[in-house]
């Protein structure tokens, strides 16, 4: 194969490992997701780079390239881009669909890199050695501030202050479990004794921080990867004498019955890794996501996948998350990348991405490499790690965890160099990846921007500064970025800035706005259902307050709004049986004066009914609103003839 001699490419290989070293230290707290957008328009700079290169190097390469194993990410990229037809918010579909996009450009610009020997592994290898050294110093910055501050790490939920620059331990977990194959390829390949026995505690480290940090997936995969390596150098050594046959799988099997006996001896330490919650929290999620496949197997859109979840009921995470049913936490993804891909993108788009692994596993598995730092049985352990992280977390969605998988993907790929040769306008190619980059950092100056006016939005709503939170919305709505990543509408934080003025009119114009944004959300529902009936508009405004009490029917608010609404219309019957399911609170007067007066409503209108001794009795609770209050505490769920028996 043809090489670039005439450039001086070394730069290359320099430029890709600075950018995996730093990742780590790419974020900024002045945005809402500090990391994920830096770190996006990081990912397009190399993608930008990497293509101008190529570009300016067109005359140097060859033409000839293995590209069939690419077409899957073009396919996927292909149907994330499809799928915006199909989704209710476009404007997050266009911007999911936008990244999605660069990481399929990250692959091909990596593959031609490669392909070309312009770039070699081991630049890859020092890149993510120093990324973990970076993200082990800052784990111990956070560690010692939070010893500082006397914050014991094993009590209550302490460990979820250790997030380094990640946003959640999770996430540091899985990036730092990531780096664990090439701190065993760096440590394999170093000559200088010192330096590998530095690396090696570097490893130990980086395990006993997973311990610490008690993350399941990751600490589950890791065991999945140590076996799966395992197995792989037991069929190598099947020419071997047994003992050595035996030697590297039983070590790394006794590692792992050492590493799960001591979270078992020292269980109560572990005690975030005893919980259920979170079980029950990912099956109801699965429940849902695979009811909306069903329902929509083209798939519902990039990115929409978060605003389609309400709709199968929320309920089910009332017993271990009261505040799902509340509306004051929302889900983004289904925690398995695997099913959000094939809700959001159909039954191509979830194939496709299954394909990327499959195809990538049996690479693995099938070639040999004379490159030492391209170790194909360690990175295959890598990949399958990955992939148990994917099963029950979001990588998919995270920049710094998604650069590395696909970095290797494609390296994998040129190194394989199996399939048809196809002659390729490379110029063509190079341009069109030039304009992916260049579109994603659009995307990212935008979004980036709105970010910046969410802080102060939410400021704004947290004080009550209504005009402020007037203008900040205004401003942090644009063609990027139409609602938070909490799967609010930004218009629907307007609509509370004019509701709370007294302005009804402007108010219910943002709330529609909200409700073609999302409209699933709790809190839109309710609201604008709130305006229509303000106005006495009740052919719209019950629907949605309905909808509201179907979806989460422990929603406080939507319970009180829609009782207040079955009254006004006189649907006492209605009002009672939506009231009755909310518990009594002497604290919540806005609960007992409702619950007062449809209870004397609906006592009024079956007084008739009823023979002449609970005539008395319903007369006297009539005639006395305390005795209606005392009787109100035991009236949870229960029907309106407990009143009169």
């Amino acid at each position: 194969m043809k090489t670039i001699s005439a450039l001086p490419i070394q730069w290359m290989n320099y430029f890709l490992m600075v950018l995996l070293a730093i990742m780590p230290l790419v974020y900024n707290d002045s945005g809402v997701d500090p990391n994920l957008i830096p770190r996006l328009a990081l990912m397009s700079l190399y993608v930008l780079t990497a293509s101008i290169f190529l570009l300016i190097s067109h005359k140097n390469l060859h033409t000839n390239y293995y590209l069939l194993v690419l077409m899957p990410f073009a396919l996927l990229a292909a149907a994330y881009w499809y799928s915006v037809l199909n989704a209710t918010n476009q404007t997050e579909a266009v911007f999911v669909a936008t990244k999605i996009s660069l990481y399929a450009a990250v692959v091909v610009t990596t593959y031609f890199l490669y392909a070309n020997r312009i770039i070699q592994f081991k630049y890859v290898v020092y890149g993510m050695v120093t990324a973990c050294v970076l993200s082990v110093i800052l784990v111990l910055k956070d560690v010692y501030l939070l010893n500082k501050l006397n914050i014991l790490l094993w009590e209550s939920d302490n460990v979820y202050k250790i997030n380094a620059t990640f946003g959640h331990k999770n996430l540091l977990a899985s990036y730092l479990l990531f780096t664990i194959p090439f701190l065993v390829i760096a440590i394999k390949n170093q000559p200088t004794k010192t330096i590998k026995v530095l690396l090696g505690l570097l490893l130990v480290l980086v395990i006993l921080i997973l311990l610490l940090l008690q993350t399941r997936a990751a600490l589950l995969a890791l065991v999945i990867g140590i076996v799966f390596y395992a197995i792989i150098l037991f069929k190598i050594y099947t020419k071997q004498r047994l003992t050595n046959k035996l030697l590297w799988p039983v070590l790394l099997l006794l590692s792992m019955l050492l590493f799960s006996g001591s979270i078992y001896l020292f269980r109560d330490k572990f005690s975030v890794i005893t919980r259920t919650e979170s079980f029950k929290e990912r099956a109801a999620l699965w429940q849902n996501s695979w009811e909306m496949f069903k329902e929509y197997p083209t798939g519902v859109g990039a990115g929409n996948w978060q605003i389609m979840l309400p709709k199968y009921g929320v309920q089910k995470f009332y017993e271990f998350n009261y505040r799902v049913t509340e509306g004051l936490t929302t889900f983004q993804r289904p925690h398995n990348d695997f099913l959000w891909v094939l809700c959001e993108t159909g039954f191509v788009g979830g194939i496709t991405y299954v394909l990327i692994f499959v195809i990538l596993l049996i690479t693995l598995l099938k070639i040999k490499s004379k490159d030492a730092f391209f170790d194909t049985n360690i990175i295959a352990a890598f990949v399958m790690s990955y992939l148990v992280v994917a099963l029950v977390d979001f990588p998919l969605e995270r920049v710094e965890h998604s650069f590395i998988i696909f970095v290797v993907t494609a390296i994998v790929f040129a190194h394989a160099q199996y399939g048809k040769i196809w002659i390729v306008p490379t110029r063509l190619i190079f341009v069109g990846l030039v304009l992916v980059a260049m579109f994603n950092l659009y995307a990212v100056k935008l979004r980036w921007s709105s970010e910046l006016q969410l802080h102060k939005m939410y400021k704004a709503h947290q004080t009550q500064n209504w005009n402020a939170l007037i203008n900040t919305s205004v401003k942090a709505n644009n063609s990027m970025l139409n609602m938070d990543y909490f799967s609010i509408p930004v218009s629907w934080y307007t609509g509370v800035a004019y509701f709370s003025s007294g302005d009804l009119s402007m108010a219910k114009m943002y709330f529609e706005e909200a409700y073609q944004t999302n409209p699933y959300q709790i809190h839109v529902l309710n609201n604008l259902g709130v305006c229509y009936t303000k106005e006495q508009n009740y052919q719209k405004g019950l629907p949605l307050l309905e909808q509201a009490n179907t979806i989460s029917p422990t929603f406080s608010d939507g319970i009180s709004t829609l009782a207040g609404a079955y009254y006004n219309v006189g649907r006492y019957k209605d009002a009672w049986r939506v009231i009755a399911t909310f518990k009594y609170d002497e604290q919540n007067l806005q609960y007992i004066t409702f619950a007062t007066a449809i209870a004397k409503a609906n006592l009024n209108e079956e007084k008739s009914k009823l023979n002449a001794t609970q005539q008395q009795l319903v007369i006297e609770l009539l005639q006395n609103d305390e005795l209606i209050k005392q009787k109100l505490k035991g009236a949870y769920r229960k029907p309106m003839s407990y009143f009169y028996q």
